[in-house]
């Protein structure tokens, strides 16, 4: 019985020294998973800027692009306009008005005024080639100009 006694108690040690084992893994996963997380915590604020900085470059490389694109359209618009070729110019009015009303809130900047200037010229051009274009040299509007002047 002693024996018994003695093997149960040894049997009993073990279970609570491995009892201890796992609490003591589990308490260094703890620790290890709180050091974790003031390690993402950390990244996480030093790299919030950088993420800002991020987008907002990403956001002027895109306003660059854009005003690029508008420019271009503005220069094309003007070349269609001298060519009276109105039929492409109303295209290339509605990609103009798209591309500019992404300006809504800096139209007003003066790198913008030249633009502004270069379009309203395209406007004033295209009024005049029209209003010509429907007087025709006699004074009468050809049906031709009439359409051309129309589409």
């Amino acid at each position: 019985a002693v024996q018994g006694g003695e093997a149960s108690s040894q049997v009993l040690q073990h279970a609570n020294d491995s009892v201890v084992e796992v609490v003591a893994k589990v308490n260094s996963f703890a620790d290890r998973a709180a050091d974790l997380e003031t390690f993402v915590d950390k990244f996480r604020k030093e790299t919030g800027p950088l993420e800002k900085s991020k987008r907002e470059l990403l956001a002027g490389l895109t306003a660059i692009k854009n005003i690029r694109m508008l420019v271009r359209a503005v220069s094309d618009l003007h070349q269609l306009a001298s060519d009276k070729n109105y039929s492409a110019c109303a295209e290339m009015m509605d990609a103009v008005n798209a591309l500019w009303g992404m300006f809504d809130g800096v139209k007003s900047h003066p790198k913008l005024h030249g633009l502004s200037s270069r379009l309203g010229e395209c406007h004033a051009m295209l009024k005049a080639h029209i209003m010509a274009d429907l007087k025709g040299r006699s004074g009468a509007v050809s049906p031709e100009s009439f359409r051309q002047a129309c589409v």
